[in-house]
């Protein structure tokens, strides 16, 4: 005869392998779409790493233009005042200098001249895309050059 022990083992077994089937099979309905899920938690990274790749790229941006500008703008300024000793006609000059270089941005100029050394520095307002709090930064750059007298082979020299 089928003892007890041999019918026990035989039911658990065939429960389980119906349970494991069952379990499969619910298994593989859970993973159905679960890459649209993945795409809609790693979407919005995605969206936050462009959006800091674009304001860091626009920031160099900004800054290069404005330094090259500022370098340009300062050496026209001191040039300018070794000439005529004009801070005005000087700094109208020096504007106009960085105007061209600058393009359509916006910008603030502030120059200075003490003990035979020129400062221009040049700030702009930059937008910064997709973030919650600022909307607006703003970049400032500064340069100098010294004015040497007028007998040296060159005027004015480049401050680094």
């Amino acid at each position: 005869g089928v003892k007890f022990k041999d019918f026990d083992f035989v039911f658990f077994k065939s429960f389980f392998i119906e349970r494991q089937a069952m379990y499969m099979k619910f298994k593989h309905w859970m993973q159905q779409g679960q890459a649209i899920v993945l795409f809609a938690l790693i979407l919005p990274l995605i969206i936050v790493f462009a959006a800091t790749i674009i304001n860091v790229g626009n920031l160099y941006l900004h800054y290069t233009k404005l330094q090259n500008a500022a370098d340009a703008s300062v050496l026209a300024y001191a040039s300018n005042y070794v000439q005529t000793e004009n801070e005005e006609i000087s700094e109208v000059f020096a504007k106009n200098i960085a105007s061209m270089n600058l393009g359509n941005i916006n910008y603030d100029a502030r120059f200075s001249t003490n003990d035979n050394v020129a400062s221009v520095q040049l700030s702009t307002d930059m937008i910064v895309y997709l973030m919650i709090t600022d909307s607006k930064t703003t970049v400032t750059v500064t340069s100098s050059a010294q004015m040497l007298d007028s007998n040296s082979s060159s005027d004015v020299k480049l401050i680094q």
